[in-house]
C-alpha cells in the first residue's frame, strides 16, 4: 500500500486500445493499492508522478497489522476507498455515455469538488476555482487529443463557464458546467 506524503501522482489505466487513461490524480494524504490488500485481484492502474513525490510505503502485513490494532483507522481507509470507488465508477460511466465537451464539463466539477474545502464560501458569492491541470492531462482523462481539449475549453470559456491561463483553469461558473453537462447527455 502506498499513501502519498507529498506531491501528486497519476492513476493510470491502459484502454484496449492502448491509449493511457488517467482515471484519478492522487494528492497528499491519499492513498493507492488499497483495494489489493483485500482482494488478490491484479492490479490493472499503475501510479505515475506527475511531480516529485514522497511516498509512505506499507507492506500487506504491516498494514493488516495496524488495522487490527487500530480499527477507526481501517473504517476511514475503507470509506475512502467507498468514495473513491464511486468517483471512478461515475467517471466511466460518464466517460463512455457523453458527448466530449459534458465529459469535460463533468471532469471540471469533480476536481472543483475535490480541491474545494468543505467549509469552502457559496458558490453563489464567490464561485471562483483554480484548477492546476494541464491540457494534456485533460486529454488523457478524457480520451482525447491535445488539440479537441483545447477546442473545447475554448467552448467552455466562450460560455462564460472557465477562464484560460497558462498552466491553470479558472473555474468562473460551476452553473454553467453543469448545465452542460445535462444538456449534453444522451437521451
Amino acid at each position: 500500500m502506498y499513501i502519498l506524503l507529498e506531491g501528486q501522482a497519476d492513476v493510470v489505466v491502459v484502454r484496449t486500445s492502448g491509449r493511457e487513461f488517467v482515471l484519478y490524480i492522487l494528492g497528499p494524504g491519499e492513498g493507492y493499492s488499497f483495494l489489493h490488500i483485500y482482494h488478490p485481484i491484479p492490479r490493472t492502474s499503475s501510479l505515475v508522478a506527475r511531480s516529485r513525490c514522497r511516498l509512505l510505503v506499507l507492506s500487506k502485513q504491516a498494514w493488516l497489522q495496524t488495522a487490527d490494532e487500530r480499527p477507526e483507522l481501517k473504517d476511514a481507509v475503507i470509506s475512502v476507498l467507498c468514495h473513491r470507488m464511486h468517483s471512478v465508477t461515475d467517471v466511466l460511466e460518464f466517460s463512455n455515455m457523453a458527448p466530449a465537451i459534458a465529459r469535460l464539463a463533468h471532469r471540471l466539477v469533480l476536481h472543483v469538488r475535490r480541491i474545494a474545502p468543505m467549509d469552502a464560501p457559496d458558490p453563489a458569492i464567490h464561485p471562483h476555482f483554480e484548477v492546476a491541470i494541464t491540457q494534456a492531462t485533460l486529454a488523457s482523462m478524457l480520451s482525447l487529443s491535445r488539440q479537441r481539449t483545447n477546442a473545447l475549453l475554448h467552448q467552455l470559456q466562450t460560455a462564460g463557464a472557465i477562464e484560460l491561463t497558462y498552466g491553470h483553469i479558472l473555474v468562473r461558473d460551476l452553473a454553467i458546467l453543469r448545465r452542460i453537462m445535462v444538456e449534453s447527455e444522451p437521451d
